[in-house]
């Protein structure tokens, strides 16, 4: 099966919600380092991620073989009035429909978070640039030059 992402609809279809119902939940909130646990944290803070959203939970399963729907118009619901950065949810399927694991050494809900924890920061999205102030062809940004690449 390949991996979709889907928006989620309103009236779903009885063979939908039969196939998703056995994926799990993760929404956002779970694993960001600025939510308290009352908020909704469910990992430690040194093992959590600052700020994560959906897509990024999504690239980071994809890329490790889990099949992962995003849910964007879902919210968690402890601060789905106050907080913007609680909008939408990830389902992923840890059990193909044999009840064998996707992965072994993903074992629940629990071992996943840990891993998104682990790699959501290694994200090519989340490291700082290197480039330290000059161009992509060895100019430095903020001085003009006639024309002339420095060398």
């Amino acid at each position: 099966m390949a991996v979709a992402v889907e928006e989620a609809r309103g009236n779903f279809d009885d063979e939908y919600m039969k196939y998703k119902r056995r994926w799990i939940i993760c929404y956002p909130t779970y694993i960001n380092s600025r939510k308290t646990i009352s908020e909704g944290r469910r990992l430690a803070k040194n093992k959590s991620v600052d700020n994560p959203s959906c897509t990024e939970i999504h690239n980071v399963l994809q890329s490790q073989g889990f099949n992962v729907i995003i849910e964007s118009n879902k919210h968690y619901p402890r601060g789905w009035s106050t907080d913007p950065t609680s909008e939408g949810r990830v389902r992923i399927q840890l059990k193909h429909d044999s009840g064998e694991l996707v992965k072994e050494e993903i074992r629940n809900k629990h071992d996943l978070m840990l891993l998104l924890g682990e790699l959501i920061p290694k994200l090519k999205t989340r490291q700082p640039s290197h480039r330290g102030g000059e161009g992509a062809a060895g100019m430095v940004i903020g001085k003009k030059t006639k024309g002339k690449k420095k060398k």
